[in-house]
């Protein structure tokens, strides 16, 4: 079955920025041919958006969506415990912990993130309430 929404184009195979930006330009088009057609448009530059997933509420969610537990479970294990340091001019740093996000370079990392966000597209489902009108809402993720 079919987890991840249309409209996350990160990361995942046969989509790309390009999808997004076509997308966003047909709506954009679309709505100016219209008497009094008008297009708010937001950018949100999810900066550093690996390192600040709660991986709790990640944990829960995947076992929500079906993943079996025992999976889960080594996922915990595998982020249980995770020390960094960061190398500077005058060498490394000492250790410190690291309690969220997920890892850096892991090529599960993108899909965690991406399941971690899809069901926002949820959260904008029905439009947003602005005064006494709502405005239907788009959301690409990439």
């Amino acid at each position: 079955r079919q987890i991840l929404t249309e409209c996350l184009a990160g990361f995942r195979r046969g989509y790309s920025t390009v999808d997004a930006i076509f997308t966003l330009t047909g709506i954009v088009k679309l709505k100016l041919c219209q008497p009094r057609g008008k297009v708010y448009a937001f950018f949100v530059d999810l900066k550093s958006a690996f390192d600040t997933i709660d991986r709790g509420y990640l944990f829960y969610k995947l076992i929500a969506l079906g993943v079996s537990r025992k999976f889960v479970s080594v996922l915990r294990s595998l982020y249980a415990d995770i020390v960094a340091s960061v190398w500077t001019k005058d060498g490394a740093t000492e250790q410190f912990s690291v309690g969220s996000g997920v890892r850096q370079g892991c090529p599960l990392s993108p899909l965690l993130f991406a399941l971690f966000v899809n069901d926002l597209v949820d959260e904008f489902a029905n439009g947003v309430r602005v005064g006494s009108s709502t405005t239907v809402v788009n959301v690409l993720l990439d």
